[in-house]
Formats: C-alpha cells, structure tokens, sequence
C-alpha cells in the first residue's frame, strides 16, 4: 500500500511537472505568433523604431529581464551605438558603445551569447547590479544590424528552447528591419522626385525661389513643437513641398507680374490648388496629401479658397500649411513689397487669429515662433 502510494506521489509530481512544462511552452508558442502579428499594424513611417521598441519589451515581458536596449552596429565604422533622444527629425543623438568580451564574440559568431555571473556586476544599460545579461544578434543574410542586449538582476534560466524562440524572434525583427530600411530608400527616391517637381515650379516662379522647401521646414518643426505623431509630420513634409505644384499650370507672366494683379490674374491664380490635387490625383498613396493641398488656402472663417470651408471643417493639416505658407510669405521680398519684420510677422498672426487662422493653432504658432526666433531667421537668409 505504501509502495502504491509512492508511486501516486510520483506520478503526479511527474504530471504536475510536465504540465508546468507544457503550459510554458504553449504560452511562449502564443507569445511567438502574437509578436509575429503585431507586425502587421506597425505604420509605414514608424516600422524601424516600432520594430525595435515592441521586440525589446516582448522579451523583457515574457522572460522577466529588468532591462533592455538595441546596440546599432556601424558596418563602416566598425563601431556600436546606442540611440539617444530624438531632437529633430531624422536626428539623433548617438552615444558610442564600448564592445566587451561578450559582445565582441557575439558578434564575430553571431550567436545568441548568454552569461551568468558568480558576482553581481554593474549592467551596461541601468548601471545597477546585475546578474546576468544576453547579446542577442540581429542579422539578415549575415547583415548585421546590431544586437538586442538584455540585463537582469536575478539569474535567469534560460535554456536551448528559449534559445531557439530567441532566434526565431530575432529573425523576425531582422526581416522587419531590412524592410524597413528597404521603404526608407524608396522614401528617399520618392522625396528626391519630389524635389525635382518643387524645382520645375520655381523656375517658372522666380519670385519664390526655395519657398516650398523653406515651408517645409517650418511645417516639419512646429508639427514637433506641438507634438504631432510621426506619420502625421511625415504626410505634412510631402504636403508642404507640394503645395504649390499646381502653379505649373499657370503662364510664367502671370506668376512673375510685377504689376497689380486684376481680379481675373488673381481668379486664375487661386485656381492653383486644385489644379495641385489634379496633378498628383494618378499617385493614388497621396490620397490625404492632395486633401491637404487643395485646402492649404481656405480661411478659418469660410472666406478662403476653393471650396469656402470653414472652421473646423478644414483638413487639420491645411490649417497648420496656412500658417507655415503665410509665415514664408510674410517673411520674404515680393515684386509688390518687402518682407515684414519679425516684430510685424507676429502682429500679423494675431490680428488674422480666428479670422484667417485656426485660433489654437495660431496660439501655438506665434509661441512656436518667440522661442525659435533666430532659427526661423536664419534659415530664412539661406
């Protein structure tokens, strides 16, 4: 009997074990296919960055690190880095990384390199005490992109199983990331074109020669003094470039009249922005851009152009472009009068504030102006 009941005890001991095991594993498979999916709803603008931040705190998650961070590998420097705060777009700032013993193995092998220490160490990432960290490689056909590094306070099991979903997962932000480098280069091609377009208009426009790329780069910064998200800056950049391209449809005389415009000069002229959504209508992608441009000229009041929106009703984004637009206007020489002074520049805002402008946004604009004074200045004189 007691011999029966040991064998009980150790059957269900053995049960209850390989139970544990099971329910570990099915919830790393789960973890697995649900890092997999997550994929799928990254935007295209913020894949690189949402790529990185969602795998690291996926592993921290499902295997308890404290810390954890991604270490970018310089191929022509031979040099690793660690991504900073973003000050501006398409900026940031780098700190190198001194490669150790583990990382320099973990790279020349490129293989998941895992330690535990007898003595807790200082970590790399919290500079707290540490008992054991893992460099884990992200590669793609022997790219190497940099390595994901994680620490931990306590001694972590980590076994050849969770070594295997380690890799499958690695393997996965690597094809993700290839991705993405592979849309920033078609971004890049694509931004390119689209300077090229900006060109042919200021051939015909003498008079506003660089005004799309300075408006541009006031819509690109206050959009991040107001804290718009990434692919909103992004849809605002390409609309800010654009405005204007329906002005290829208007003569040469008209656009460099250095006489009064009659109202019929000045009809025709304001035909431009739907002649701009014309033009990009076979760019089916540029769907909400062309939205943009089309609206770029209506008044908060209802009294803009083409369509008299009014309010709210306005794209959001065309009532930041009226703004940004205006301010180049304001800021440079015309055939009909000479740039306002910065003083003037603001006063102006005011006065059209609820009138011309959205109010909240012309708020945030004028005190996006006062604390960028100088820059807004100097990047007028280049």
């Amino acid at each position: 009997m007691e011999k029966d009941q040991k064998q009980i005890i150790s059957d269900f001991d053995f049960n209850t074990d390989l139970g544990d095991i099971i329910s570990k594993k099915s919830h790393l498979i789960s973890s697995l296919y649900a890092f997999a999916k997550k994929f799928e709803n990254f935007t295209y603008s913020n894949i690189y960055k949402d790529t990185i931040n969602f795998t690291i705190e996926h592993i921290k998650k499902i295997y308890e690190f404290d810390e954890g961070t991604f270490i970018n590998y310089n191929n022509e420097e031979d040099q690793f880095f660690i991504q900073g705060k973003e000050i501006a777009y398409k900026i940031y700032d780098s700190t190198p990384f001194k490669p150790d013993e583990m990382l320099n193995f973990a790279k020349n092998s490129l293989t998941i390199t895992f330690k535990i220490f007898n003595e807790k160490i200082i970590g790399k990432i919290s500079k707290k005490p540490i008992s054991s960290h893992i460099y884990i490689p992200i590669a793609y056909q022997k790219e190497l992109f940099g390595f994901l590094l994680f620490e931990s306070e306590k001694h972590l099991d980590i076994n050849s199983d969770d070594i295997s979903i380690l890799s499958i997962i690695a393997s996965q932000m690597a094809f993700a990331l290839k991705n993405a480098q592979l849309l920033e280069k078609i971004e890049a091609n694509f931004l390119d074109t689209i300077n090229s377009l900006v060109s042919a208009i200021e051939i015909k426009d003498t008079y506003t020669k660089g005004h799309s790329s300075r408006v541009s780069f006031y819509t690109v910064n206050f959009a991040f003094f107001i804290n718009l998200p990434k692919y909103q800056i992004k849809s605002l950049e390409i609309s800010a470039l654009l405005h204007d391209i329906g002005k290829i449809g208007i003569p040469y005389e008209l656009l460099n009249k250095k006489e009064e415009l009659s109202t019929i000069d000045f009809n025709f002229i304001r035909k431009h922005p739907e002649m701009g959504e014309h033009i990009l209508e076979p760019l089916e992608f540029l769907l909400k851009e062309r939205r943009i441009i089309r609206h770029h000229h209506e008044r908060w009041d209802g009294y803009g152009y083409p369509d008299k929106l009014k309010g709210e009703d306005i794209p959001f984004e065309s009532r930041i472009l009226a703004l940004t637009d205006s301010l180049d206007a304001m800021a440079t020489d015309r055939p009909y009068r000479k740039a306002l002074d910065f003083r003037n520049i603001i006063l102006e805002f005011k006065k059209c504030s609820g009138t011309q402008f959205d109010p909240h946004l012309a708020k945030s604009f004028i005190e996006f102006l006062e604390k960028n004074q100088q820059v807004i200045r100097r990047h007028n004189e280049t």
